[in-house]
């Protein structure tokens, strides 16, 4: 039952891209390219994200539809955002 559910959901997503020419933005992470230690799950979905753009990118590419993926760099740690000090200050 749950997978014929999401077939369909799948199929009027396919329908909505063929009758609008446009562009897909999947936002994902670099981590999905460079792998670290105890971020494994992480890094799978993050791939697995750059793994489904690929595909829908060739598959949407003759009904005039663009996929794009963006893929952030390391903004949290270039950023200091999540540094023990700036927790909590505004």
């Amino acid at each position: 039952m749950m997978m014929m559910m999401m077939m369909m959901m799948m199929m009027m997503m396919m329908m909505m891209f063929i009758l609008s020419t446009g562009r897909v933005i999947i936002v994902t992470s670099v981590k999905g390219r460079i792998y670290y230690p105890c971020i494994s799950a992480y890094g799978v979905t993050k791939h697995g994200l750059e793994t489904f753009s690929d595909c829908l990118r060739v598959e949407m590419e003759r009904f005039g539809v663009k996929v794009s993926l963006v893929e952030p760099g390391n903004f949290s740690t270039c950023t200091d955002i999540v540094k023990g000090n700036n927790v909590g200050e505004s």
